[in-house]
C-alpha cells in the first residue's frame, strides 16, 4: 500500500466502541453501526477517491469490509472530515 493511501475500517466510526476497541474519531462524531457503503459515500462527498473492499475484516472485529482512499493529508484529519460528513448523513 502506498503512503498516500489509507485503509478505513467501519469500527473507526462506531459510537458503540471505545478508543481501545478501535474507534478513531471523537465520540461526538461517531455513529452507531456504520456500514462501508455509507462511509464510502461520505468519503466521496468530501472529495476522496474511494475503493470498497468487501471481503476484508478488521483483526479485532468481525464486521466485513473496508475502504481504501487516496489522501494527501494526515490520517486523523482525513478521518475527521469523513466522520463529519457521515454524521450529517445519519443525523
Amino acid at each position: 500500500m502506498a503512503r498516500d493511501q489509507l485503509i478505513i475500517w467501519p469500527i473507526y466510526f462506531d459510537s458503540r466502541k471505545s478508543r481501545n476497541e478501535g474507534r478513531r474519531v471523537p465520540k461526538k462524531l461517531a455513529v452507531p453501526s456504520p456500514d462501508i457503503d455509507t462511509i464510502a459515500k461520505a468519503a466521496k462527498a468530501v472529495g476522496y477517491t474511494v475503493k470498497t473492499e468487501g471481503g476484508s475484516s478488521h483483526p479485532s472485529h468481525s464486521k466485513k469490509g473496508r475502504i481504501r482512499i487516496a489522501i494527501g493529508e494526515p490520517k486523523t484529519q482525513a478521518l475527521r472530515r469523513i466522520a463529519e460528513k457521515l454524521k450529517s448523513y445519519l443525523s
